[in-house]
């Protein structure tokens, strides 16, 4: 989960920081993503606090900034005793999770984690009929941001689309991506990072093209 995908995310948050001129330094923003499975609901497979202890230890590792998950339980309090449990300890007390939003009748939805000590949240926003595509809209905490309040604005899309091989799932794919590029288009997102579990079999499939050939360079993720 962590490996590539992570890596050229880091790669363009850094490059984000390094060309915005207001700021005297170069900085770096780690993003994580990470399919939960059921966080907080009972199943009889590794439970809360088995996958607590697993989540201690990447997140030690990786030590994101900010940290979109899928599959996590629609419960408020179990969404906050996950951040007190594995963000949150040894000292810590700077990470802050955005708002949760309705899960449309789901048992889980996505949630983000963001440490505020790097970054601000701004605004949390659904795609349209779709539950488990969120928007974010962040801000970066320059140094100088009392003095100088010019600063990167970035978005942060959490996705979990439509598992399955079937033709009716790549279809479900298909419609959840447009419903998604059709919401950037219209909010005129720019610096744009896209996390979650995509489901997604081949480059050939109608939401992966959704996503990486649009004409709006704003929008497009390749």
């Amino acid at each position: 989960m962590y490996s590539r995908m992570t890596l050229r995310l880091l790669l363009a948050a850094a490059l984000l920081l390094a060309n915005a001129g207001a700021f005297a330094q170069k900085d770096t923003l780690t993003f994580m993503t990470y399919n939960l499975l059921q966080y907080g609901n009972t199943r009889n497979f590794c439970d809360t606090q088995c996958k607590n202890t697993n989540l201690n230890t990447v997140l030690k590792q990786v030590r994101p900034h900010i940290w979109g998950v899928n599959e996590m339980s629609t419960s408020e309090a179990v969404a906050n005793a996950l951040m007190a449990s594995v963000l949150n300890t040894d000292g810590a007390d700077w990470w802050r999770k955005a708002p949760m939003t309705p899960a449309g009748g789901s048992p889980i939805v996505n949630a983000i984690y963001y440490d505020s000590r790097k970054v601000g949240l701004l605004a949390t926003t659904n795609v349209p009929n779709e539950a488990r595509l969120n928007l974010y809209k962040f801000y970066y905490k320059a140094g100088d941001l009392d003095r100088n309040p010019d600063t990167l604005f970035f978005h942060v899309v959490v996705v979990h689309l439509k598992a399955g091989s079937g033709a009716s799932d790549a279809q479900s794919r298909d419609r959840e991506t447009q419903a998604l590029m059709t919401l950037l288009a219209r909010q005129g997102v720019q610096n744009l990072f896209l996390m979650g579990d995509l489901n997604v079999y081949t480059a050939n499939e109608a939401a992966f093209q959704n996503l990486t050939t649009n004409t709006n360079a704003d929008i497009n993720l390749i």
